[in-house]
């Protein structure tokens, strides 16, 4: 999956027009990294408190909120259905982006695909990095914020 949208992030480069490609780029690397791999009734409700600890709550969907709310009081073992999991897992994407963590993450992997380090980012050690970019470029006026 992830070579499909460095694909795709090339050919829109080459055209002019990488934001929306970057950004998906991005978070299915966030997603990677940062997200549970197996979700277990202990994630939602870890997922729960958090959105709540971070104000992720206000700025969800009434459906999301809605999904997220039913999911913590009925599901009891492991997440098997494959509709329930993205659904879950988009969820946990966005209250994961509004943390710094996860900002950071985001504008760190943005300007280090502006620098060209593609291949780097597929690491820990890149993540690492795009970690201490993101967290430059957030504690930069935004007067002087610019990727790359």
């Amino acid at each position: 999956m992830t070579t499909q949208l460095a694909a795709g992030l090339t050919q829109a480069k080459d055209r002019g027009g990488a934001g929306r490609h970057a950004n998906e780029y991005a978070e299915a690397l966030i997603t990677a990294a940062l997200l549970p791999k197996k979700i277990t009734p202990y994630e939602i409700e870890r997922y729960y408190r958090k959105a709540h600890r971070v104000g992720a709550w206000r700025t969800l969907p009434k459906e999301a909120r809605a999904l997220l709310l039913t999911a913590r009081k009925v599901i009891k073992t492991l997440v098997k259905g494959p509709a329930l999991r993205a659904a879950l897992l988009k969820i946990f994407l966005k209250i994961e982006l509004q943390t710094l963590r996860g900002r950071a993450l985001l504008h760190g992997i943005k300007i280090m695909l502006n620098l060209g380090y593609r291949k780097v980012l597929n690491t820990l050690r890149g993540l690492r990095e795009a970690l201490i970019l993101g967290i430059q470029y957030l504690n930069n006026p935004p007067m002087y914020r610019a990727y790359g």
